[in-house]
């Protein structure tokens, strides 16, 4: 690079490394604000402790219930994530996370028809409002 773009490649470098490294939970969170603002549901996989720590300081979490595994993986930081809208999917708990009334909510089979059928539910209403 230093002999294609000698005078620019530290600059390009520089905003690479700010955009994707630097700013990544803060750029992650203004995508999911603006560009995801109206989805139902979020899937999050490989979600790290602080990204979620972050989140659930944001107004994220008064729009979303936040599912979460009980147990927070910090050290290898691959944390899945279900945000279900909070005006959209009837939620038997109403707290901001599940963590603890609801341990691995979307992974348990106990509870894996009930994601089923509200995410088909929330599913259904939606294209019947669109369609009206």
């Amino acid at each position: 690079m230093n002999e294609v773009s000698p005078d620019s490649w530290h600059t390009i470098k520089m905003s690479l490394c700010e955009a994707l490294y630097k700013k990544k939970v803060e750029r992650t969170l203004e995508i999911m604000k603006e560009t995801y603002a109206d989805a139902d549901v979020i899937f999050l996989q490989e979600a790290a402790a602080v990204f979620i720590e972050q989140m659930g300081a944001t107004d994220l979490s008064e729009r979303y219930h936040i599912f979460s595994p009980e147990k927070i993986d910090a050290k290898r930081d691959q944390n899945s994530l279900v945000l279900a809208s909070k005006v959209r999917a009837a939620v038997a708990h109403t707290s901001k996370s599940m963590k603890t009334r609801a341990p691995n909510f979307y992974m348990n089979p106990q509870f894996e028809g009930q994601v089923q059928r509200r995410l088909l539910r929330m599913h259904r209403e939606r294209h019947r409002a669109a369609a009206r």
